[in-house]
């Protein structure tokens, strides 16, 4: 294979954003073209007609009922926001509400236009339409408390991150299944900040063994390579990441990872 390709899984066509109750005033994450089905909260007010919305400050939701801040005509994907899982009590009837379907087949409509469009000598990676299991976590608990979660209640923390680990597994094999070819998948999660990762290696080889090995072992089954972007400084992270299989490994600071280049790629 050539040159990497990324190959676009989106959110599901069906996904109603704005209409589940305490969703009032909060708009799709969502970039490029959508066709959102505006609630009546939306609806006959000029500040929202079209994508209007778009450039004012304001909040918006993603598929697992993560909040994003918006500064208005971003250029970028935005901040995460508010907790939306303050309460681990309410775990079991959050994720009856925030539970993307991965069998959705309006999630490969574009992946299967883009593969038909493309080259045949390409690599062709399968980008996911949400962050990895420690971002989207992070996202719903919000930062600080998913932090000590680590500590206070790692049972909760886990078992959302393999729940999330879980719908990245079954979006892959759900791709395949439906006639997309890709050779490898690509994560993306960031796991620390500038100056180091958000946790120590133990912490993260006690808490995350159960998602990322298991995304990474399932890929494997399925004769893909697992490509991980990440953000920040995270070469402490990295050995526990090559005993668990990573194949690749694409960060914004190159520099953190020279000692281990022969034992995992680079880009």
């Amino acid at each position: 294979a050539g040159d990497a390709f990324p190959i676009i899984i989106t959110p599901s066509k069906n996904w109603k954003p704005g209409w589940n109750e305490e969703e009032e005033g909060l708009f799709p994450h969502l970039r490029g073209l959508h066709n959102w089905d505006k609630p009546p909260w939306a609806q006959n007010n000029p500040l929202y007609e079209g994508n209007n919305w778009r450039s004012i400050p304001h909040e918006e939701i993603d598929e697992w009922g993560c909040i994003w801040n918006m500064k208005g005509n971003d250029t970028d994907m935005g901040h995460p926001g508010r907790a939306s899982l303050v309460d681990w009590g309410d775990y079991e009837s959050y994720i009856k509400k925030y539970n993307p379907r991965a069998d959705d087949k309006t999630r490969f409509s574009l992946a299967h236009s883009m593969q038909n469009s493309s080259g045949h000598d390409l690599y062709n990676l399968l980008l996911f339409p949400t962050q990895g299991p420690s971002h989207v976590v992070s996202a719903m608990r919000g930062f600080n408390n998913y932090l000590v979660d680590h500590s206070k209640h790692p049972q909760e923390l886990e078992r959302a991150l393999e729940f999330v680990a879980e719908y990245h597994v079954n979006l892959m094999k759900n791709a395949l299944k439906s006639g997309i070819k890709i050779h490898g998948i690509w994560l993306v999660d960031d796991l620390g900040e500038q100056q180091g990762p958000f946790f120590s290696p133990k912490t993260f080889k006690n808490h995350y063994e159960s998602s990322y090995k298991y995304i990474i072992d399932e890929a494997h089954e399925l004769g893909l390579d697992v490509h991980l972007h990440c953000c920040g400084k995270i070469d402490r992270l990295l050995p526990v990441l090559i005993e668990w299989g990573l194949d690749a490994i694409e960060l914004d600071s190159p520099r953190n990872e020279w000692l281990y280049r022969s034992k995992t790629l680079p880009w």
